[in-house]
């Protein structure tokens, strides 16, 4: 995501939190290689969204995934133990 690419993933884990379909990426089932295909078609057939999708996924990850950011996260869960 930080070097503008459009990240085609599974709704598993903290990724839902992190992504949101069709702004910063797609979404495919596990275990799902048609899904996967046709979210990868899609990407092919409509290129003028990869600089969109891209930006928005990048733009994501420095506002909310920086180091500082997430270092400071880390240090106010451990002072609340």
């Amino acid at each position: 995501m930080a070097a503008c690419t459009v990240p085609v993933t599974c709704r598993v884990g903290a990724i839902p939190d992190v992504l949101e379909e069709q702004k910063h990426g797609l979404f495919v089932q596990p275990k799902d290689p048609d899904g996967l295909a046709s979210a990868l078609r899609w990407l092919h057939e409509n290129r003028e969204a990869l600089p969109r999708l891209g930006t928005a996924a990048r733009e994501r990850v420095l506002a909310e995934y920086t180091l500082t950011r997430l270092s400071d996260h880390f240090i106010k869960i451990y002072e609340q133990l």
